[in-house]
């Protein structure tokens, strides 16, 4: 949660194939709703960092 660093730890949670090529799913818990900024390390033939702005609000 970029808006209190150091405030938060969430667990690294590895994400399962989905239904269709390329769609993965992935379930994790957040102490509060709000932006966050998702890390996702990808990895196979090549190594990759992607870093996403996320709003996750409650009901969603």
């Amino acid at each position: 949660m970029p808006s209190m660093p150091m405030a938060h730890n969430v667990k690294p949670v590895k994400a399962v194939p989905g239904s269709e090529p390329g769609i993965y799913r992935l379930r994790i818990e957040l102490e509060m709703h709000g932006d966050w900024a998702v890390k996702m390390d990808i990895a196979g033939k090549v190594r990759d960092r992607v870093v996403k702005s996320m709003r996750f609000q409650p009901g969603s």
